[in-house]
């Protein structure tokens, strides 16, 4: 199988959804809302959906279940799958339903091999197929006694009773159902060696965006969608539009438009490389991870042509991607038809013109050259399929894990390994949503069987802000300082659903880094802090700092480009806020904002300050240093509270960027260079910093003591408090 994930990113109100709607439906979106972090999925055979993609065409078919269904039982009945996953042939049944029930309980070891042939004769035995292969008496046995095979049942047994009855019976009537549907009689597709497109639709508010990173894990293709008819040099409207179609709106972004778009390239370039260690044992044979392909999407094409700005646009757009060449993310820009690196979408589309654009850009989507190549087995399929019909979508492991067993999608022979896996397959295909969390036994773990439907519940937390009137008053500490706790009414106010588990919830958050544990010097149940949800424009930064003011950024390079760069991908900055608060420095959530976080450590205030392309710390001291060793004592700190952030950035870019962030950027401190218009760095040129060298023009020149300090030992400096 081939699945290409597609993410659809771009500020608010710049017509992502509707483009998505477009791509899927071939017809205009008719009612606008908001986007969650990422809608739930759309699958086509090629939001988060499915689609098939048909070969060498741009038509794209909604995979829903009754389409699955029927495709999988013509799977099935034509034995259209790949037997070489398997150690031994299907076996002959004269009486089905009777060597059904004892091939279940026969000599043969519960593998996960095993397993699937036996469900492949269930499905088969259902569905009245024969199979005229006769059995080789050689394979049969295999080597294992009967009654140590029926201990592996009774062994399934027991761990199948250890679920929740209910849960259970649940989802064994929609296992039911789906038996039923595999016999309609709509529309199929050929799975083995299909290809599917999985469309993720993301909201495009900024702390949505920031929370993007944390939440795939897979390198993906990229839709940039801007509206191409607004200034890019203009700071980025904030809306949020609910589903009852009002429209909120914050104040608006520091970012202009053309600078989110350069941020997400660089984003998309060093995540490319971003993959779950679990992900080489699903990949086919000699299979590469997919090449990064970047869509640059502008929409409101048909105001551009109302007001004769067509020409003018598209020169504009064009000039600036173009000067882009020497970085390493511009060969993943696609060109349209014309070889531009740009398309320009009326997401409207009534026009045959405008139609030709739509159906060219999903054609484009559809090469497989970047899709993801899985060996997905069926029966793991089927159990994701009947789960997506199942109305409860956050299941208990346990609960879930005993149905895999009574309905031998695992086996009871290292079943937990077996369901493990399962887990991490259909996580890494986008369906699922499942973490191993540290210190939680898997008894209070749970499963979210639609990763859209996980997400949608995060994004109501990030959508505080946008609330007017906060009725309890545990939401409003929430949207005032980012404080949250496992509290009923909370939860109830914000709309999270009621199937959700609040301690799970929050520990699957903390392990994915948008919260850390907070320690209220107040009140002492457990309360977590997380800075991605706090209001913007909040905390007075101080005039100036005690010390020069330290930053961090990314340089990027590629083996195939002279080009180094610097910049700050998205994610980076809330991630780091949640690490440094775990440590030693305090955070200060009543004075912290969305782009600045306050901290206090023994002798300091710290502000850590998210600026255009780099991260900003600022240390004022709170005491002032007494004595002759006051300087030494000084840059002592000062080396401290480096050592302390150069700690916390690497898991903190690992988490957003990847593991193998390494292999295209480098984390780089330095100051803040007063050359120019555009805010850059210069980094030491040396372990001392006696001397830095400017990253915008290579020029070097000697650093003031200020900085020099955070390095090496000064003298005669005036010190500020």
């Amino acid at each position: 199988m081939e699945v290409t994930p597609c993410v659809i990113v771009g500020a608010s109100a710049t017509g992502k959804s509707s483009l998505k709607h477009l791509l899927v439906h071939d017809t205009p979106k008719a009612v606008k809302t908001s986007t969650a972090v990422i809608d739930t999925p759309a699958v086509v055979t090629v939001s988060s959906e499915r689609y098939a993609v048909g070969k060498g065409t741009s038509v794209w078919q909604l995979v829903d279940s009754d389409v699955m269904g029927k495709s999988i039982q013509e799977c099935v009945t034509a034995k259209a799958y790949d037997e070489d996953q398997y150690s031994e042939p299907l076996r002959h049944q004269d009486d089905q339903h009777q060597q059904l029930e004892k091939q279940m309980g026969g000599p043969n070891p519960p593998t996960s091999r095993n397993l699937i042939k036996k469900f492949i004769r269930l499905c088969r035995s259902k569905l009245g197929v024969s199979d005229s292969r006769q059995a080789d008496p050689r394979q049969c046995d295999n080597g294992k006694s009967s009654q140590s095979a029926q201990r592996d049942i009774s062994a399934a047994t027991v761990d199948c009773n250890s679920g929740s009855s209910e849960a259970v019976a649940v989802l064994d009537v929609e296992h039911s159902h789906f038996m039923r549907k595999m016999k309609g009689g709509c529309q199929s597709i050929h799975l083995k060696d299909a290809s599917f497109i999985h469309l993720f639709d993301t909201g495009g508010q900024p702390s949505f965006q920031d929370a993007l990173p944390l939440l795939l894990d897979v390198p993906c293709t990229y839709i940039q969608v801007f509206n191409a008819a607004q200034d890019l040099d203009q700071p980025v409207p904030i809306t949020y539009r609910r589903d009852d179609h009002t429209e909120e709106s914050l104040p608006a972004s520091t970012e202009t438009g053309w600078e989110m778009m350069l941020r997400s390239f660089s984003s998309m370039h060093t995540m490319a490389n971003k993959s779950p260690r679990e992900l080489p044992s699903f990949q086919q044979e000699e299979s590469q991870l997919p090449q990064l392909r970047i869509f640059v999407m502008g929409t409101f094409k048909d105001q551009l042509v109302e007001e004769g700005r067509l020409k003018e646009a598209v020169q504009d757009i064009s000039k600036r991607l173009r000067e882009l060449k020497r970085k390493p993310y511009y060969r993943c820009i696609q060109k349209d038809t014309a070889g531009q690196p740009c398309y320009l979408i009326n997401n409207m589309a009534e026009k045959e013109d405008d139609r030709a654009d739509v159906n060219s850009l999903r054609e484009h989507l559809s090469s497989t050259r970047s899709s993801l190549k899985l060996k997905v087995p069926v029966m793991w399929y089927i159990c994701e399929q009947i789960t997506q019909g199942t109305a409860q979508k956050f299941l208990r492991f346990q609960d879930l894990k005993a149905f895999c067993l009574k309905q031998k999608f695992i086996g009871a022979n290292g079943a937990d390994e077996q369901f493990r896996s399962l887990l991490k397959l259909l996580s890494l295909l986008g369906f699922y949503a499942f973490f191993d969390l540290k210190d939680v036994p898997d008894e209070a773990n749970y499963v979210c069987t639609d990763k859209g439907v996980f997400v949608r519940e995060v994004s109501k937390l990030l959508a505080v802000q946008f609330l007017q009137a906060p009725r309890c008053h545990a939401v409003e500490v929430f949207k005032q300082n980012g404080i949250m706790s496992n509290n009923a009414e909370m939860f109830e106010e914000l709309g999270i659903i009621e199937e959700v588990d609040r301690r799970w919830f929050l520990a699957a958050l903390e392990h994915v880094g948008l919260l850390a544990r907070y320690a209220s010097a107040t009140d002492h149940s457990t309360s977590y802090f997380m800075p991605i949800a706090l209001p913007q424009g909040k905390t007075k930064l101080p005039d100036r700092g005690s010390v020069a003011s330290l930053c961090v950024t990314f340089t990027f390079h590629s083996p195939d480009n002279p080009l180094v760069y610097t910049d700050l991908p998205r994610g980076v900055f809330c991630r780091l806020a949640v690490e440094l608060s775990k440590g030693s420095w305090t955070p200060v959530p009543k004075e912290s904002d969305r782009i600045t976080v306050k901290f206090h450590s023994e002798k300091f205030d710290l502000y850590l300050t998210e600026a255009p392309g780099f991260i900003r710390l600022t240390p004022v001291l709170i005491d002032e240093l007494e004595g002759k060793e006051q300087l030494a004592e000084l840059h002592t700190l000062c080396s401290e509270m480096y050592d302390t952030l150069q700690r916390s950035v690497r898991p903190s870019a690992v988490d957003v960027l990847g593991e193998q962030f390494s292999h295209t950027a480098k984390v780089t401190f330095g100051f803040e260079c007063g050359c120019g218009k555009v805010p850059h760095l210069a980094t030491p040129r040396a372990a001392t910093g006696k001397s830095l060298i400017c990253q915008s023009t290579l020029k070097c020149h000697n650093s003031v003591k200020k900085e020099r300090i955070w390095f090496s030992p000064v003298d005669n400096i005036e010190v500020s408090d």
